[in-house]
C-alpha cells in the first residue's frame, strides 16, 4: 500500500510538471469562413474563404484565466456576384489579438472559453486600394485601414496543441470613435469572420 502511495504521488507530481496550462509560444493557423451582410444596387455579396498564419504567447493560468496575445497574417475572401458573373476577392489583414481565455484544468486537457478584442491593419483591400500607393503612404494617409473588431470562441488544449474556433465581428475603424459606434449599433450589417486554428505550443 505504502509502495502504491508513492508511486500515485510521483504521478501526480509527473502530471502536474506537464500540466496543459503552462505559458509559452504557440504558432498557429487555420482558416477562415467570412460571411457578408452586404448587398449594393447592381450586385451582391456571397461568403468566401480564407486562411490565416502567426504566432502568439499564452501566459500562465491564474484562477483559471490566461491571455494570450497574437500576431497574424489573414487573408479573408468573400464572392462579388455582378449579374451572371461570379469573381472572388482577398483581403489582407495584419491583426494584434489577444485571446481572454477561462477554462478548467484537467491536467490531460483543458477545455476554455474566450473573448478576443482586436486590432487589424488592412494591407489589402480590393475594393478600396490604389496600386500605385506604397505601404508606407498607406500608413500615413489612409488611417481608416486600422480597424477594430471583437471575437468570441471556445478552444482545447490537448498535450501541446490548442484547437480554436472564434466568431469575429468587425465593428469599424479606430481613427473614427464616432464611426466605430454608428457601425457597433449595425453590427448585423458589417463581414463576419469565423476563424478555425490549430496550434503548436513549446
Amino acid at each position: 500500500m505504502k509502495r502504491l502511495s508513492i508511486f500515485l504521488a510521483i504521478l501526480l507530481c509527473f502530471a502536474a510538471g506537464t500540466t496543459v496550462s503552462a505559458q509559452g509560444l504557440i504558432i498557429k493557423g487555420g482558416l477562415n469562413y467570412t460571411n457578408v451582410d452586404l448587398e449594393g444596387k447592381n450586385f451582391k455579396f456571397n461568403d468566401g474563404t480564407g486562411w490565416h498564419f502567426g504566432a502568439g504567447f499564452q501566459t500562465a493560468s491564474m484562477m483559471g484565466f490566461s491571455l494570450q496575445p497574437e500576431l497574424l497574417y489573414s487573408v479573408q475572401g468573400i464572392k462579388l456576384i455582378d449579374g451572371a458573373v461570379e469573381v472572388q476577392k482577398k483581403s489582407s489583414y495584419l491583426e494584434l489579438p489577444v485571446n481572454i481565455q477561462w477554462g478548467i484544468d484537467l491536467i490531460a486537457a483543458k477545455p476554455f472559453i474566450m473573448v478576443t478584442p482586436k486590432i487589424a491593419y488592412n494591407l489589402k483591400n480590393w475594393a478600396n486600394r490604389q496600386s500605385d500607393n506604397s505601404l508606407l503612404n498607406q500608413l500615413i494617409q489612409e488611417k481608416t485601414n486600422l480597424e477594430f473588431g471583437i471575437g468570441v470562441g471556445a478552444g482545447l488544449n490537448v498535450w501541446k496543441l490548442q484547437i480554436t474556433a472564434k466568431y469575429e465581428w468587425n465593428f469599424g475603424h479606430v481613427s473614427s470613435i464616432e464611426e466605430y459606434l454608428a457601425n457597433a449599433k449595425e453590427a448585423n450589417k458589417s463581414i463576419g469572420n469565423l476563424q478555425i486554428s490549430v496550434g503548436f505550443r513549446f
